[in-house]
């Protein structure tokens, strides 16, 4: 019986465990755009999205956009990177929890996790 108690708390502490440890920290003042860049490839059907919410009372979401690699026009499934922005509203912390997957995809867990803790000075 103390398995099946056990083991959903090991799953959740799996799925946050990227709360826990970043490497990711980025320091920025307020008014200022924090830009966050993650390697993508759109031609797969993956993209980056959102996991969680947004600490809007410090970071404010301003917009995201695809930048393909620049190669030759003959290349075909290149890569790129997404570049997400975010303008820093008060003086705070906020975690940013990432994940790089397809999106019609829904029972499909990510295949890439990221993490950023953003510090408003």
């Amino acid at each position: 019986m103390h398995k099946l108690t056990i083991l959903p708390i090991l799953i959740l502490i799996s799925i946050f465990n990227v709360s826990c440890v970043t490497k990711n920290t980025i320091e920025t003042r307020v008014g200022e755009v924090v830009n966050i860049t993650l390697e993508s490839n759109g031609t797969t059907g993956y993209g980056w999205r959102i996991a969680g919410t947004v600490d809007e009372d410090v970071l404010q979401p301003a917009g995201s956009e695809y930048v393909p690699d620049k190669v030759s026009p003959m290349i075909v499934g290149a890569g790129g990177r997404e570049i997400w922005m975010f303008k820093a509203l008060k003086k705070g912390r906020a975690k940013l929890y990432f994940e790089y997957a397809r999106p019609w995809e829904k029972d499909v867990p990510a295949v890439k996790k990221e993490a950023f803790v953003i510090v408003v000075k």
